[in-house]
């Protein structure tokens, strides 16, 4: 579990999350949300559990709701068959608020949602054959 994807920063306006391309026949968007509570440091840490039934949303390039879903017991949902273009995720749970974004060096272990509105920056699929990997933690 963990991101995969190059940051670029084109201002004005936030970072852009590129895919790399992968050799299956779908784009993939696999979300992981996690329980940030124990540490409250934006970092996935040893013993920190999942949440599961966490609502997380597809959108499109206008913010337009594309797919729902919910975590699983392995705070896991997979969004199946995307195609090219841009997209956000944005994943809630009610008494749980996002953690911090973007901490240290390493974007495998950290959350990769805003604080204040719970929707990941642009995530740009050039292609269909993409898998994009994404963190979300959050708090009580």
């Amino acid at each position: 579990m963990g991101i995969k994807f190059i940051v670029k920063t084109t201002p004005p306006g936030p970072p852009v999350l590129e895919c790399p391309q992968l050799t299956n026949n779908n784009g993939y968007i696999e979300v992981f949300v996690w329980n940030d509570s124990l540490y409250e440091n934006g970092l996935i840490n040893p013993g920190e559990g999942v949440v599961e039934d966490a609502t997380v949303t597809l959108y499109n390039s206008s913010m337009l709701p594309i797919a729902t879903s919910t975590t699983d017991p392995s705070g896991i949902v997979l969004f199946t068959t995307v195609l090219s273009g841009t997209y956000y995720i944005e994943v809630e749970k009610i008494a749980y608020s996002p953690t911090l974004k973007g901490v240290g060096a390493n974007p495998l272990s950290n959350s990769h949602i805003n604080v204040g509105t719970g929707i990941t920056d642009a995530i740009v699929f050039n292609d269909s054959s993409g898998t994009h990997y994404t963190n979300a933690g959050l708090v009580i």
